[in-house]
């Protein structure tokens, strides 16, 4: 009799494990999962890129004297234009001009030893010795004359090119040093725009795909008029810290305005050459919506009875905290935006609406 109970006991609990398992999958599959949903919308990829900028010159120069002395002549005031060899100062050349006869009489002497010498030499009058000693003294006093007409020189710092004088760093009459910075000189023809571009973007760009290197420049203060320029030079070292490269574009510095160094500006690419067609126009999600599995990018896509339908998908880049996909969904279509790893494939969704206020 209590063998017979346990076999009963037995049987039922079997029974009821095998009624409990199939009952706890329907649970799950017809579990109502809340989520938050978005809608895929098609939109095309904004071709013209805007960089903020900052203008700098394209030549600038810092002038100094190559020898002591005292200013005697400034002519010149700050943001005054001034051609190729126009006077920038001027030091007193008297004690260069002192130097200059010294060197110049020791030469005449030392060329007439060397003409004495060379006429002896030729009778057998004096040795080998005498001759070459005589050309040494000679050599010696033609250098030094030439150094004291390069140091006369010296006193008169010249424009090196057609430009305007940016700043005056010496006042007339003081005495500087050689190499002591006199003015900031800046060329006149052109001013340069200096901006950052990422990398990933950076390394698309070349002549070809970017009307040879032209681009459209406005200024902050002048929103409304736009400006021609044309590509440079650039970094090839990015900076440490934004991952992006440094790029110069150059333009004529307008007749009609006053553009100075350090003012900001916007500078206007046109990425419609640089992009695929398939990258101009595509999907727009958020970029928590797409998972990864199995080496493929993948959403959970909405039926019309909000079941969620694994749907394989194409991502071809990322826009802010959006993704661009090529393939895979269409205008319009729903795909679950967040905690997509808690989904399965089939269970029933329900959106969840964000309430006004909240």
């Amino acid at each position: 009799m209590k063998l017979a109970s346990l076999l009963l006991a037995s049987v039922l609990a079997v029974s009821l494990s095998a009624c409990d398992e199939p009952q706890d999958q329907a649970e799950t599959k017809d579990l109502i999962r809340p989520a938050k949903v978005a809608t895929a919308k098609n939109s095309l990829f904004e071709t013209k890129k805007i960089f903020p900028g900052i203008t700098e010159a394209t030549k600038r120069s810092t002038l100094a004297f190559r020898v002591p002395g005292q200013i005697t002549e400034l002519p010149i005031v700050s943001a005054q234009h001034l051609k190729k060899g126009d006077l920038i100062a001027s030091l007193d050349d008297a004690p260069y001009q002192a130097t200059l006869k010294d060197r110049q009489a020791k030469f005449n002497v030392a060329r007439t030893n060397l003409n004495r010498q060379k006429q002896l030499h030729a009778k057998k009058y004096v040795s080998q010795a005498k001759l070459d000693e005589a050309r040494s003294s000679y050599q010696a006093a033609s250098a030094a004359l030439k150094l004291a007409k390069d140091e006369l020189s010296y006193t008169r710092l010249l424009a090196p090119y057609d430009g305007v004088v940016s700043r005056i760093d010496v006042d007339n009459f003081q005495n500087v040093q050689a190499k002591e910075q006199i003015v900031q000189f800046q060329g006149a023809k052109n001013i340069d725009i200096a901006f950052n571009v990422p990398e990933s973007l950076f390394l698309k760009l070349n002549g070809d795909n970017t009307q040879d290197g032209h681009v459209i420049v406005r200024f902050d203060s002048l929103p409304d008029r736009q400006f021609d320029a044309w590509y440079r030079e650039h970094d090839s070292v990015p900076d440490a810290t934004t991952r992006s490269f440094k790029v110069i574009v150059s333009m004529p510095r307008p007749k009609d305005l006053t553009v100075l160094p350090g003012m900001t500006a916007s500078v206007e690419v046109d990425l419609s050459q640089v992009l695929n067609a398939d990258q101009k126009e595509g999907i727009l999600l958020p970029l928590e919506a797409v998972f990864e599995e199995g080496g493929k990018s993948w959403v959970w896509k909405l039926t019309a009875e909000n079941a969620a339908q694994k749907t394989e998908v194409t991502a071809i880049g990322l826009e802010g905290s959006s993704i661009r996909l090529s393939s895979g969904l269409t205008d319009g279509d729903r795909v679950i935006a967040a905690g997509v790893s808690h989904v399965r494939e089939g269970q029933i969704i329900r959106p969840i609406v964000k309430e006004r206020g909240l």
